[in-house]
């Protein structure tokens, strides 16, 4: 019995004092790209640069800048302008983090007859993806944890001509992957905003995994007329913990198991002793 009893507690500290779980960082990339649209055959102007790492968790700042125009007799100059930024942040221990996304778009027409420009086809930010990923060994049993919104950004003032100060056209499309699957859907056609998604994800220990935000803000194929302007912003945040671990007993609770297993003890020699004992034989009746 002290042997199984010597056992039973060796498992439960054993249980109790588990190792915290840990990650191996293993890369990660931010990159953007930005297009514009006029009248479809005029210049098209794409800017993309994208960072990554290897091994060693760094920040990233991406940046992306087009412009595109085009002058007519009677529309005068029509221009169309898409600029895109993403700064990704990781810990030094890649264990948490953030993204902060922002795209602007400037559409406009001077001189001409007055009339709006029917081709003034706007601008695209979906050519490159994902905006960011992170991909990592889970040496342990843990969480990863998403909290991210994406709005509207009510700071863009009217410009000279009275355009409303942000006109979102959409673009709030943003979507979180896990290995290349939709876990998190921000898409809202409409751009009212703000849009949130947060969610917490199982981590099984020695299994690698990739996290992408990726976009699909596409306003290339409409036409605005004479001027539009705005702004979306994406804002998010990660971390990984550790799976959530038992609770320690207090000392008064250690005490009672101890006890608990002593007296399951005691109670099994005494039916061990009783079962071994013969009989007494029993008083036979005199006639």
């Amino acid at each position: 019995m002290r042997l199984h009893l010597a056992f039973a507690v060796a498992a439960v500290a054993g249980a109790l004092a588990s190792p915290a779980s840990a990650l191996t960082p293993l890369s990660g990339s931010a990159q953007v790209q930005s297009q514009a649209f006029v009248n479809f055959l005029a210049t098209t102007d794409t800017h993309m640069d994208a960072g990554n790492w290897v091994s060693a968790p760094q920040d990233l700042f991406v940046f992306a800048h087009a412009e595109a125009s085009y002058q007519g007799p009677a529309i005068g100059v029509s221009s169309a302008s898409a600029v895109g930024g993403n700064v990704a942040r990781w810990g030094a221990d890649g264990k948490s983090g953030s993204v902060d996304l922002e795209w602007r778009w400037n559409f406009g027409q001077i001189g001409g007859d007055g009339d709006p420009d029917p081709m003034l086809k706007g601008a695209a930010f979906d050519g490159l993806n994902p905006n960011w990923s992170y991909t990592f060994r889970a040496d342990g049993d843990g969480l990863f944890r998403w909290e991210g919104q994406v709005r509207p950004d009510t700071a863009v003032p009217p410009n000279t001509v009275g355009v409303p100060a942000n006109t979102p056209f959409g673009l709030s499309s943003w979507n979180l992957q896990l290995n290349g699957v939709t876990v998190i859907d921000l898409f809202d056609v409409t751009g009212a905003g703000p849009r949130t998604g947060d969610r917490d994800f199982a981590l099984v220990a020695g299994q690698t995994y990739t996290f992408s935000l990726v976009n699909n803000s596409n306003i290339a194929g409409s036409n605005f007329g004479r001027a539009y302007r705005g702004a979306m912003l994406g804002d998010f945040f990660w971390d990984i913990v550790e799976a959530p671990a038992a609770p320690i007993p207090e000392p008064g609770t250690w005490a009672l198991m101890i006890a608990g297993f002593g007296l399951a003890g005691t109670g099994l020699r005494r039916r061990r002793a009783t079962a071994l004992t013969p009989p007494r034989p029993t008083a036979t009746a005199r006639g």
